[in-house]
């Protein structure tokens, strides 16, 4: 059985991956991925954790365009959402899959030397 805080996560991932698409920015250069979303017990605050496929400077312009996104992906979601309370979102980039694709390189690269 899901819990609130679970089942609301989910239904907030949804939305921002929906929202995302629609941001004009320019800082928005690579692939994004929401790689996971972390509310506090109190639904105040929302980590929303974030992938992006390119090089260090694209990560960085990315994260940049979020920063400025944030307003509008806010007002987006209280146009869908009926919550007292829309949490502050917190965009925070995900290293994640990156570690593992140097892992996976790392131990491709020992495969190979065998």
């Amino acid at each position: 059985m899901f819990s609130r805080i679970d089942r609301l996560q989910e239904l907030l991932r949804k939305e921002i991956v929906a929202i995302l698409p629609t941001i004009r920015d320019p800082g928005f250069s690579g692939l994004i991925t929401v790689t996971d979303i972390v509310l506090s017990r109190d639904l105040k605050t929302a980590r929303i954790f974030y992938s992006v496929m390119g090089n260090p400077r694209q990560r960085l312009n990315c994260q940049k365009a979020l920063v400025r996104a944030t307003p509008y992906v806010r007002q987006k979601l209280s146009q869908k959402w009926s919550v007292r309370i829309l949490p502050e979102l917190i965009f925070e980039y995900d290293a994640t899959p990156a570690t593992a694709s140097r892992i996976d390189k790392i131990l491709d690269d020992l495969r190979n030397q065998e």
